[in-house]
């Protein structure tokens, strides 16, 4: 994941060490190693991450972003990156909740940092407002639900079918709910919005199933596409 700085604005590993050391919470996250090249190893939960391209070194590069999450417009080459990623011996973890948790939970203590304008998350192409990263890490951390629309993404098709990107990245599988010109579009968001917190917490899906929606519908699952896929659908 990266966080996006006016070009001129990015931090030091001083400005990081602040900011860790005034951090609420239980996660305490600190600076273990300090390589002086604007890179620094972070250690939480007895778990090290590396966050690179602070100032005074060069930034690190810019993330893809395909989708905006509560900003006006997509971060553009006035901005630049750090990254915070998982260190090399958490290599293949990288999706395991446990990690992404403290993961963000770094990320969190870090949103202080002055100048801050978004927050990307790498494997959903999205680009958050700080207020809205840092409502949907809280609630989750808190043990609420899933931030589905920050570390995935939703998107319509010109079919009309809701489709999910960065939901593989945590169970191997994207979404696809197909609908109707006379099914309700913000009611398969929710159910989207539903089914990808149980896909993160649960797994993978291996077979069909049925299921009902927030408002009694009856909908049937099955995985497709050599079980890339989740595809959803409506059963009359």
């Amino acid at each position: 994941m990266s966080l996006i700085f006016p070009a001129a604005g990015r931090p030091t590993s001083g400005d990081v060490a602040r900011v860790l050391a005034a951090a609420a919470g239980d996660l305490c996250p600190a600076i273990s190693h300090d390589a002086g090249e604007g890179w620094v190893e972070l250690l939480a939960n007895g778990l090290a991450f590396d966050l690179s391209g602070l100032a005074p070194g060069a930034g690190a590069v810019m993330p893809a972003m395909q989708q905006a999450y509560d900003l006006a417009a997509l971060p553009d080459a006035a901005y630049a990156a750090i990254t915070l990623r998982a260190g090399p011996h958490m290599a293949g973890a990288e999706a395991m909740l446990p990690v992404v948790r403290t993961q963000l939970g770094i990320a969190l203590a870090l949103s202080t940092l002055p100048g801050l304008g978004a927050v990307v998350w790498h494997p959903a192409g999205t680009a958050m407002s700080v207020a809205h990263f840092a409502r949907l890490t809280s609630a989750w951390l808190a043990d609420g639900p899933f931030p589905a629309l920050g570390l995935t993404a939703l998107t319509r098709m010109s079919d009309g079918d809701l489709v999910s990107r960065g939901l593989s990245f945590f169970c191997g599988q994207e979404l696809r709910i197909k609908t109707t010109s006379s099914d309700n579009p913000a009611q398969a968001g929710k159910i989207a919005i539903r089914l990808i917190h149980s896909l993160v917490e649960g797994g993978s899906v291996k077979t069909g199933f049925d299921f009902t929606g927030p408002d009694g519908e009856r909908l049937r699952g099955e995985p497709a596409d050599s079980g890339k896929i989740v595809e959803i659908w409506y059963v009359a």
